[in-house]
């Protein structure tokens, strides 16, 4: 059919003719649409910004584009723009800061809650706290929080958990965080090794600092166990702020998991009372103890956690080691 086979190659001759002529518009409409979807989604993401931190127009321009370049310095370890929007607010939320100032802090402070696995919130509550016991600057008190989440890391313990829970507790950490809040650390770490919270803490640390309560009650235990509960060391303890000592000393009083499996619920009740915990934590915190001290656990965890608490000065140099 050599008159369609003609056709046929004159339609395709065509064809290509006018691909050739509607390149350049298609390649400058497809541009268009580009630019035009980037523009939107920027415009719908400066709205967000002025919505969320309350700013005027212009300021949420000039913060969004700034968040945006931020992003794509720090895409390679997770950041993102929320990310950094979540940071500024809570810098200038919790911490007072200004806007030029939460804008330089935002990029730090979305880096390490991501690596230490809590919220840009969490992390600005404690950072607050560590402000006012601490001449040190905010990137030196970001550091210690990063090396001390390092640390946990080491001792098998999640450091976003820990960090929260410190977090939830922050009257807790004010009263008694002393050298940049790493006893107040490593008793949440303590605590958590051992199946508690710094809810359970803080109870106990009252408790005990209430202390004619306290003796009464620690003489009443001994009395109906039939064996002397001395928590004087464990007061003094709590009063000058070490609480991961305090709890080693408490555990060296109530005994083990056997002898308390032996007790009766009267005699449960008053030992629970005169450390500062119900039945069911202090059960907890026996049967922990025991399994932990089983395994070997105890030591390392603690000895990491030590790092914390006496080299709170030497943050680069065991920086570098980790």
């Amino acid at each position: 059919l050599p008159g369609v086979t003609t056709f046929a190659s004159a339609i395709e001759d065509s064809a290509r003719g006018m691909a050739g002529r509607l390149e350049p518009a298609a390649r400058a409409v497809a541009i268009f649409t580009a630019l035009a979807k980037l523009a939107l989604d920027f415009s719908k993401s400066v709205a967000e910004t002025r919505k969320d931190l309350g700013v005027s127009a212009v300021e949420a321009v000039k913060l969004e584009a700034s968040f945006k370049l931020m992003s794509l310095r720090s895409k390679l370890i997770g950041v993102t723009a929320d990310d950094l929007k979540e940071s500024f607010a809570a810098a200038r939320d919790v911490l007072g800061a200004t806007r030029k100032e939460a804008l330089a802090l935002s990029e730090s402070l979305a880096a390490t809650a991501m690596r230490t696995g809590q919220t840009e919130a969490q992390l600005t509550r404690t950072l607050s706290v560590m402000e006012s016991i601490s001449d040190s600057s905010r990137e030196a008190l970001l550091a210690q929080i990063e090396t001390t989440g390092q640390l946990m890391q080491q001792a098998g313990l999640a450091p976003g958990d820990i960090f929260k829970d410190v977090s939830d507790n922050m009257e807790h950490f004010a009263k008694f965080a002393k050298d940049g809040g790493g006893n107040v650390f490593k008793a949440a770490a303590a605590a958590k090794r051992l199946g508690l919270n710094m809810s359970a803490v803080a109870s106990s640390t009252e408790s005990l600092l209430d202390f004619e309560s306290s003796i009464d009650k620690q003489l009443e235990a001994s009395m109906l166990l039939g064996r002397q509960i001395n928590l004087d060391k464990a007061r003094q303890l709590a009063l000058t702020g070490d609480q991961a000592g305090m709890m080693d000393e408490i555990l060296k009083q109530v005994g083990g998991e056997k002898e308390f499996n032996r007790l009766n619920v009267i005699q449960r009740q008053a030992l629970a009372d005169s450390v500062g915990v119900n039945v069911e934590q202090l059960s907890r915190l026996v049967r922990n103890n025991t399994a932990a001290a089983g395994t070997g656990g105890t030591d390392k965890s603690v000895g990491l956690l030590q790092r914390i608490a006496d080299n709170s000065d030497s943050l680069p140099s065991l920086n570098r080691k980790i």
